[in-house]
């Protein structure tokens, strides 16, 4: 009698880069910008920013990692700007884990902006995420008035951190326009009830 035994060993497919010297554009999403060819977009994925000739990055859509670093190698400021879609969905960047990591010395801008359809971007930070160091967070108010226009924001959930951050949240563009934001969202764990 014999017996085979098969062994399978899963792993899970990292994303993690580095924004590249000889990208094609600002855009986050587009995995020529990055070395290697991929787009940092899951829950374990870092994505690694020094030397390069183009700082204003550009997010649409959603987009998660576990951190964000800034090598001593980025001495120009990045600029990374989660722009507001102009589709029936807000575009995200979410940060759960690590954090912000800045090692560059120079202060690295983040900018979540509304439109004139009432959408936003937004800035989230999960789990013990940090926002680290010699970083700037710029929101900018709705580019419509009324109840369905909102402004970008900046979100901390869980055991977060603003850490050293800077933040500025602007006014609405408009007369009745709301503006940017800042909001903590924490949980609250109460005893159970005594009955009578």
């Amino acid at each position: 009698m014999s017996f085979v035994c098969l062994v399978t060993i899963q792993t899970s497919r990292s994303e993690s880069a580095i924004w590249s010297l000889s990208r094609t554009s600002g855009d986050w999403n587009t995995a020529a910008n990055w070395t290697p060819a991929t787009v940092p977009n899951g829950f374990s994925d870092a994505a690694t920013f020094g030397f390069s000739n183009l700082h204003d990055i550009s997010i649409e859509g959603f987009v998660i990692v576990r951190q964000i670093t800034f090598t001593p190698a980025a001495t120009t400021a990045y600029t990374i700007t989660i722009q507001p879609t102009t589709l029936m969905f807000n575009n995200i960047l979410t940060i759960r884990g690590n954090g912000i990591a800045n090692n560059s010395g120079v202060t690295q801008n983040f900018v979540a902006k509304g439109n004139a359809l009432g959408y936003y971007g937004s800035i989230t930070f999960g789990d013990s995420a940090t926002a680290g160091s010699e970083t700037a967070f710029t929101t900018f108010g709705a580019a419509v008035a009324g109840e369905g226009g909102f402004g970008g924001f900046v979100t901390f959930e869980s055991t977060t951190s603003a850490a050293d951050g800077s933040f500025t949240n602007n006014g609405g563009l408009v007369a009745g326009g709301r503006g940017g934001a800042g909001k903590q969202i924490s949980s609250m764990h109460l005893p159970p009830a005594i009955p009578p």
